[in-house]
């Protein structure tokens, strides 16, 4: 029998598939370490801003040291962005039209990156200690995690960084069983899972595995 999820996470229903709303990261005061991150960004879009503004002398000079500074800028704009999402973002993990999608929520502003489920071979859950990173200094920052999709094509994906491990060591709903409403709570899923092979403690990177049925 499924255990309901956190009440924190809120199942959202789709035509075709299941969103899973997590909250704001746990982070305690270590939230406002954003603030130096954005801090950290500034100098480099800054920079590249000012620097375009005062050497480039036409439209050519504009072009050439646009492209120049373009990269610096883009890094900034990055750095600024990470320190928003640690003081205020969340994630959702969506499974629609075939596809797993890793989202990023800041406010109206939404990234998304996805794989296709098929070529999605396992998930791994876990912290940077298990996965050979040296401890944190703080237990609470010890039991934040992420889970990595792994792929049989491609780069892994990594989904819902940042959360307590125990959230997003959900078995998923086993085929056939009823589907909840919109809400919070709900059944304990991350990914469609083949019965009897729910999310197990596995030796991959220290973490745990959710393990996906073979396609088809």
């Amino acid at each position: 029998m499924n255990e309901p999820l956190p009440e924190e996470i809120e199942v959202v229903e789709l035509a075709d598939g299941v969103r899973y709303r997590l909250p704001l990261r746990p982070l305690g005061r270590y939230r406002w370490s954003g603030i130096f991150i954005i801090l950290l960004g500034l100098p480099f879009a800054g920079g590249a801003v000012f620097f375009v503004l005062h050497t480039a002398h036409g439209v050519v000079d504009t072009i050439i040291i646009g492209v120049f500074a373009a990269p610096f800028l883009l890094a900034g704009l990055a750095l600024a962005g990470l320190g928003l999402l640690v003081i205020g973002g969340n994630s959702e993990v969506e499974l629609s039209g075939g596809r797993l999608r890793a989202i990023e929520r800041l406010g109206p502003l939404r990234w998304s990156r996805h794989r296709p489920m098929h070529r999605v071979r396992k998930l791994v859950v876990s912290t940077g200690e298990t996965a050979g990173r040296a401890p944190p200094p703080n237990a609470m920052l010890a039991e934040l995690a992420a889970i990595k999709a792994e792929c049989t094509e491609g780069r892994p994906l990594l989904v819902a960084p940042g959360y307590p491990r125990k959230w997003l060591l959900a078995p998923g709903r086993r085929p056939g069983s009823p589907r909840k409403n919109s809400g919070r709570g709900g059944a304990r899923v991350i990914l469609p899972q083949a019965p009897h092979d729910a999310c197990v403690p596995g030796p991959v990177d220290g973490g745990a595995i959710h393990r996906l049925p073979a396609a088809g």
